[in-house]
């Protein structure tokens, strides 16, 4: 971690916080992706999830069905950095949402260590046993370590 005292992590130099951006525009994709699925269901728009010819058994379903209630957000962040992590039935992914490209992610495992290198704005597909850690740790570009907390979730 870089030395002398910093701001609390969900604050910057403008005073507005990246973390706060980051939570709108979260809420923003989220009531455009409920809207739709909203005019799905007034249109009669349905969803057939059949495969392997079980078509006939497959239940039918409404597009605002899918609705994402099960995904579960988690921000982390410090300094500059801040980075979203999503869960839910397809998995966990990754994106970082504040800080200069170049990053990358280590993360401690059983057998040696993984690294997710990050852009801006990129989805990464998280390891399957990555969990709700309470931190992660982000290495930047020039080589200086950071220790990025968990925040409120969305």
């Amino acid at each position: 971690m870089s030395g002398g005292r910093r701001q609390p992590w969900w604050a910057d130099e403008g005073g507005a916080g990246g973390l706060l951006g980051a939570l709108a525009a979260e809420g923003r994709l989220r009531a455009a992706a409920r809207a739709l699925a909203e005019d799905e269901l007034h249109d009669a728009v349905y969803v057939d999830e059949a495969a392997d010819g079980a078509e006939a058994e497959a239940p039918l379903r409404l597009a605002a069905q899918d609705r994402e209630d099960d995904l579960q957000i988690i921000i982390y962040a410090d300094g500059p950095w801040s980075v979203r992590l999503s869960m839910g039935p397809a998995g966990a992914r990754l994106t970082q949402v504040a800080g200069p490209p170049g990053a990358s992610l280590r993360l401690p495992r059983a057998d040696g260590e993984r690294w997710l290198p990050l852009e801006p704005g990129e989805v990464v597909e998280a390891p399957a046993d990555l969990g709700q850690p309470a931190g992660v740790e982000l290495w930047d570009a020039e080589g200086g370590r950071w220790w990025l907390v968990r925040g409120p979730g969305v």
